[in-house]
């Protein structure tokens, strides 16, 4: 029970930050790993909306971001470029995949700890 080992590292003369070092974020370390693998995977989908809805066209050359501009290409365009749009999209997916992987793979060599 974790209330033991803090028990066990008080008896032992452990100090505050020494509980924190040693015993609670060892407990929530797989919990922050976790966290952390599942973010990357997010870290290209910017929040779409919020994107399209303050883009203009003086500040587009700036704020646009993969899922805009597929949206721009596949649905806005006078004539639609589907294929063009797909593939940006997959593009998009794989480069998610493989950060997710590579940051599943560098945790579980730097912690031990991965998703899979």
């Amino acid at each position: 029970m974790p209330g033991d080992l803090y028990e066990a590292a008080r008896i032992d003369g452990a100090t505050r930050f020494q509980l924190m070092k040693y015993v609670t974020i060892p407990s929530i370390l797989p919990t922050i790993i976790v966290m952390f693998i599942m973010r990357i995977g997010h870290l290209l989908s910017l929040g779409f909306e919020k994107v399209l809805l303050m883009q203009t066209a003086s500040n587009m050359v700036v704020s646009d971001i993969i899922d805009t501009y597929v949206y721009r290409m596949g649905i806005e365009a006078l004539t639609p470029q589907y294929s063009y749009a797909t593939a940006i999209g997959l593009f998009g997916g794989v480069i998610g995949l493989i950060l997710v992987a590579g940051s599943n793979y560098a945790c579980r060599k730097l912690t031990g700890e991965s998703i899979y």
